[in-house]
């Protein structure tokens, strides 16, 4: 569940969802279409996890300056950027 959000972050004012509730085990999740935007980070690399934390196959990630772009894998739970 989630509902909307709205906060401020070094001056800046944002608009988006808090997430209110995760739901029950078993999460079961199909054909995520989930885009991540890092405005200043130093992630390189990213890997994706199964629904038991199994590191998986490499995640392209789409630097433009600081900032990150990571698309979710469709059928990932989780993804780890180092």
């Amino acid at each position: 569940r989630e509902s909307a959000a709205t906060w401020e972050e070094n001056g800046q004012r944002h608009e988006g969802f808090r997430i209110d509730a995760t739901g029950q085990l078993p999460w079961r999740v199909q054909h995520n279409d989930v885009t991540i935007v890092l405005p200043e980070s130093v992630a390189t690399r990213a890997t994706a996890l199964d629904g038991n934390g199994v590191a998986g196959r490499p995640v392209p990630l789409e630097r433009e300056g600081s900032r990150v772009t990571l698309r979710m894998p469709t059928d990932a739970m989780y993804v780890v950027l180092e």
